[in-house]
């Protein structure tokens, strides 16, 4: 370990000599030692031998920059290895992806969470001002939603332009059910909203009685076609039958694209439940 001033003041040979010595003891060490440097310049180098990194005086000669680690391969970096990297940075969420031949690009995950929310006693659980641009699709996902009010439905809905959809015969739906005892459907070919639970399975609020479900949207930001869903769900019921769906729906006007989705149930509100919506990158 070894520091200098760079400064070789005049003196006798031998004086200056030994001083020589030291200033290059001091830059073939890059400079190390335990404590910064006294006399320190604009882009120097300090191997920080108490922190273990290697360091940088910065441009203005005022501050550290931390390169790497002392001791580390590529001093703890990745190493370039022929990858070719973005000019500029990525934006918010987005993450590297390989040609496979050593071109990297930032782009949008195959599927990534855009927000979360937990029901208390809510009246309904929005998610709004979604991104049409960014993502192909929406998968929505809720798990152990309990109303607050006995024997209701699960409802889903749309925004347009931030305002809720729930004109009549706005949507229809249609659901297959499976419960130990039998099969069955059920559905409207115009309604409020799409129901996720089968009409004749509503949820129930005893300790046991939850319901869980994923839900697929499809293209919300067309503006020429129906907004087409399809979802899978099951639970325990009012009824107490352990009761799984099969459903799709649609929200049949076609003249903008949809910016948002609704969780609501058919009467009072949902007391508890977590759920999630995932977009799904456009390729």
């Amino acid at each position: 370990m070894a520091q200098h001033d760079y400064n070789v003041a005049n003196s006798d040979g031998a004086t200056v000599r030994a001083d020589l010595n030291a200033l290059a003891a001091a830059a073939v060490s890059l400079n190390s030692g335990g404590t910064a440097p006294a006399t320190t310049f604009a882009h120097m180098l300090w191997a920080d031998t108490t922190a273990g990194l290697l360091k940088m005086r910065n441009a203005a000669n005022s501050a550290w920059v931390t390169l790497g680690t002392l001791g580390s391969a590529y001093l703890g970096l990745v190493p370039a290895n022929g990858l070719t990297y973005p000019a500029a940075d990525g934006t918010a969420g987005q993450v590297l992806r390989t040609n496979g031949s050593g071109a990297l690009s930032f782009v949008r995950p195959g599927m990534e969470l855009v927000a979360s929310a937990t029901a208390s006693n809510s009246a309904a659980i929005d998610f709004t001002s979604i991104s049409t641009a960014d993502y192909a699709y929406y998968t929505l996902v809720g798990d152990n939603v309990v109303p607050s009010t006995n024997a209701v439905g699960l409802v889903v809905q749309v925004f347009q332009g931030g305002v809720i959809q729930n004109g009549a015969g706005n949507y229809r739906h249609h659901t297959w059910r499976y419960t130990p005892s039998g099969s069955g459907t059920g559905g409207s070919s115009g309604d409020f909203y799409m129901v996720v639970s089968s009409g004749s399975e509503t949820l129930g609020t005893a300790a046991d009685q939850t319901f869980s479900f994923k839900l697929t949207a499809h293209d919300l930001a067309q503006a020429t076609q129906k907004k087409r869903f399809n979802w899978e769900a099951q639970g325990i019921f009012s009824s107490g039958a352990t009761v799984a769906f099969a459903g799709g729906g649609m929200f049949i006007l076609n003249n903008a694209a949809c910016d948002g989705l609704r969780v609501a149930c058919t009467g009072g509100n949902i007391a508890s439940g977590k759920f999630w919506l995932y977009g799904h990158a456009r390729s």
